[in-house]
């Protein structure tokens, strides 16, 4: 297996929420179990700002997403596109 370049901890990333790096979210919805994707939002191409709690909300016209993506309140009307990642140790890599 080849090494990745790592983007975030593991430890980094809150159980029931996540984080933004770049232009990708990392979620962990439950414990070990992490999820990748892309931080543009699905509606008008605006990046989505930040993930509370479990929300992950874009700031131009009111979106947000659930940990797994999809659309917890429009506008948009699809999920956010999904980053392949591996967990490598304790770091996360784009794959």
């Amino acid at each position: 297996m080849v090494a990745r370049q790592a983007i975030v901890n593991t430890a980094d990333v809150p159980v029931g929420s996540g984080v933004i790096v770049d232009d990708v979210v990392i979620t962990q919805p439950v414990a070990g179990t992490f999820n990748g994707f892309s931080a543009v939002c699905t509606h008008a191409g605006c990046t989505v700002a930040e993930v509370l709690g479990a929300s992950i909300n874009c700031p131009c016209h009111g979106s947000s997403f659930n940990l797994d993506g999809t659309v917890a309140k429009g506008p948009a009307k699809r999920p956010l596109d999904a980053k392949a990642i591996v967990v490598q140790g304790d770091s996360i890599a784009l794959q």
